[in-house]
């Protein structure tokens, strides 16, 4: 598996129901995190961004929004866009 053979890996998600949009692209934005963890990545930093407005102001699902995971749009600062870097120790 292509996991196994890095030792860093970072990417970046969009959380708004534009582009999360069901709970099967909740089940694989998910397993993203399941299969970094099987392959012995462990999470070394996160940050939480705005992304460009257009997005943003459709929110996020009601599950996410439940959970109160950061997501939406606020004011002054949208919370859409997700960094994360993964790392082998």
């Amino acid at each position: 598996m292509f996991l196994h053979k890095v030792d860093q890996f970072s990417f970046e998600t969009h959380v708004s129901k534009q582009w999360l949009n069901s709970t099967e692209a909740l089940y694989y934005y998910a397993m993203i995190f399941k299969l970094l963890e099987e392959a012995g990545l462990t999470l070394q930093a996160s940050l939480v961004l705005g992304c460009g407005g257009s997005h943003e102001a459709t929110g996020c699902m009601d599950e996410l929004v439940q959970m109160k995971f950061p997501c939406g749009y606020e004011k002054t600062r949208g919370t859409s866009c997700h960094d994360y870097l993964f790392a082998r120790l």
